[in-house]
């Protein structure tokens, strides 16, 4: 969903994985920064590995392994999140 959880683990993927793919509810268009392509939902993976969005390939190469997670969100109710304009 590209919130924190999606985040966090491709900061620590790109360090090791050849590329990273992000889906992310807030993405409207594939965006590639170095070897990490952010995908908006509805992006699909064919059967050659290679992700799709709107039948179109993403830049990248072929998905070797894949993580799905639940994700999480920050939370600090301590803080004041609008005062402090936190946006995550």
């Amino acid at each position: 969903g590209g919130r924190s959880s999606a985040v966090d683990i491709a900061k620590e993927l790109r360090e090791t994985a050849r590329w990273v793919y992000v889906l992310e509810k807030g993405c409207k268009e594939v965006t590639t920064i170095g070897t990490c392509t952010h995908l908006p939902l509805g992006a699909e993976m064919g059967a050659d590995g290679f992700m799709r969005v709107s039948g179109e390939a993403a830049p990248g190469p072929p998905v070797d392994d894949l993580i799905l997670a639940t994700g999480y969100t920050y939370v600090f109710p301590f803080l004041d999140a609008e005062e402090l304009r936190l946006d995550y």
